[in-house]
């Protein structure tokens, strides 16, 4: 699964960059949380998880996408993370996640090399030249007007409507990826932001 996915974050890169970034009018939308329903086609049957993405901070150099994975879309995270994205070309600069407690360790939250994402992040996708149109596309979230992007057997469909991400829908043989709620509110859940190379106590409720 985490090879599926890092080949949608290669596919979302590539598709970004090949004809140059166009405005897409909601593409880092501050004030929405998009929630996506995740469908991974095992042989054991569908397993289902939910993941959230928002944007929490605004920095000069950039603003942080925080991206949130639960088994369903108000409950328990099972992961944190969060990328600090350059404003212009929506590229990473900083990486950081939510290590839970561990033994006499306490929850932290650390700052990890950019290499070491990428296996299951997805990063905003601005509309470009390689995209066709795809016309209305329904998902759980609404009916979007929608331009489609393809590499081998990975599909994407953006929309100028849908916020944060621009993502209205991703699909492989493996999984598919639809966008399932969108959310009028933001919370930050890493509010204390280590230096870059290190770590902060996790100040859990």
């Amino acid at each position: 699964m985490k090879r599926q996915i890092a080949c949608l974050l290669s596919l979302c890169l590539a598709l970004m960059f090949i004809s140059g970034v166009s405005t897409v009018s909601a593409l880092g939308e501050k004030d929405k949380t998009v929630i996506y329903k995740i469908t991974h086609h095992t042989k054991a049957g569908e397993l289902v998880t939910y993941t959230g993405y928002s944007i929490v901070v605004q920095e000069k150099a950039g603003y942080w996408l925080q991206r949130v994975t639960s088994k369903q879309p108000d409950s328990q995270p099972l992961s944190i993370t969060q990328t600090l994205l350059d404003n212009a070309t929506h590229k990473p600069l900083r990486y950081i996640m939510h290590r839970p407690a561990n033994m006499n360790r306490p929850a932290l939250v650390s700052d990890l090399p950019l290499d070491q994402m990428g296996k299951d992040e997805i990063l905003p996708t601005p509309i470009t030249n390689a995209f066709t149109d795809a016309g209305q596309v329904q998902v759980a979230a609404g009916t979007f007007a929608a331009k489609q992007g393809q590499v081998g057997d990975f599909k994407l469909w953006v929309s100028p409507d849908a916020p944060v991400l621009g993502v209205v829908k991703a699909e492989t043989p493996e999984w598919t990826m639809e966008l399932f709620r969108i959310d009028p509110k933001v919370v930050d859940l890493l509010p204390q932001k280590p230096k870059k190379g290190g770590s902060v106590p996790m100040k859990e409720d």
